[in-house]
C-alpha cells in the first residue's frame, strides 16, 4: 500500500503539457546522462522533490534526504553507466519514467 505522499493528487501538480512540466521532465535525463558524482550532486535537488518517492528495483526510498546519498553511492560505484528513458507516463500529478 502506498503511503499518503505517493497517492495520486498528493504530488505538486504541474499543468499537463505546460512549459514548467516540460522543463521538469527535461531535467531528468540531464541527471542521468552523465552519471558521475559531480553531475548527480549538482542536479539531483533540481530533479527530486523534498518528499519524492524512488523505487528502482533495488530499493524504495522516500524523501530527498534518503534519495540523494543513494544516488551518490550509486554513481560512485559505476565506471560507466547508461540510462535510456523510453516512456513517460503522467497521471494525477505523478510521473513514471521507464
Amino acid at each position: 500500500m502506498a503511503d499518503a505522499a505517493t497517492r495520486p493528487g498528493a504530488a505538486l501538480a504541474l499543468v499537463p503539457g505546460g512549459a514548467e512540466e516540460r522543463a521538469a521532465l527535461d531535467r531528468v535525463p540531464l541527471l542521468f546522462a552523465d552519471f558521475t558524482t559531480s553531475n548527480v550532486t549538482a542536479r539531483e535537488r533540481n530533479v527530486y522533490a523534498p518528499d519524492a518517492y524512488l523505487g528502482d528495483g533495488f530499493k524504495e526510498l522516500r524523501g530527498l534526504d534518503e534519495i540523494a546519498p543513494y544516488m551518490i553511492r550509486s554513481a560512485e560505484a559505476q565506471r560507466r553507466c547508461t540510462f535510456v528513458f523510453e516512456d513517460t507516463v503522467a497521471r494525477d500529478g505523478e510521473y513514471y519514467l521507464r
